[in-house]
């Protein structure tokens, strides 16, 4: 019993020392190296906010442009020339042939389909939905290859502030399924 008695001022002087401490830092006691790291945060939250921001307001303007965009007569050879020379999966020595599948056309200057290489000499590729955006004048401004990572992005994405948003409303638009 005596063992017990000298015991117990030191636990209550570590418990009184661990309160002391947690009534600090619950009031704001804070070091100089605590103080950067939430100034830091802070930075970091406000980074990612204009991000967000960012991300959003150009979801936006690429749906509102397409919406707005008309589709020139030739919009099919249009796109095919780019999948041709711009999409980095065709761009080869000896190019292949595409086999490309059109899809709807629901508004403005949006064209959708799937593409896929022919090449006799190596496996089949998967097939990769598109969608390809004119502005108003018929001049394609953007053509959008989804892979297989990017369509986990874009069946991910949930709010106008993913950077795949746009992609999933105009891929829904164009009746593909998520």
């Amino acid at each position: 019993m005596w063992d017990d008695r000298r015991r117990w001022p030191a636990r209550q002087l570590i418990a009184g020392l661990s309160a002391l401490m947690i009534a600090g830092l619950a009031a704001g006691c804070e070091t100089p190296a605590g103080q950067q790291q939430d100034k830091s945060l802070r930075e970091a939250t406000a980074l990612r906010a204009a991000l967000r921001e960012e991300s959003k307001q150009r979801n936006y303007a690429h749906i509102v442009g397409t919406e707005q965009g008309k589709l020139p007569p030739n919009y099919q050879l249009t796109i095919m020339a780019w999948l041709m020379t711009d999409w980095p999966l065709a761009r080869h020595d000896k190019p292949h042939p595409l086999n490309t599948q059109w899809g709807a056309t629901p508004f403005g200057g949006l064209a959708c389909g799937d593409v896929a290489i022919i090449d006799p000499s190596a496996p089949p590729t998967p097939r990769q939905p598109f969608i390809a955006s004119f502005d108003s004048a018929g001049r394609l401004t953007e053509v959008d290859v989804i892979d297989a990572q990017a369509m986990d992005g874009v069946r991910a994405a949930r709010s106008d502030q993913d950077p795949f948003w746009s992609d999933r409303y105009l891929l829904k638009k164009c009746g593909v399924a998520l």
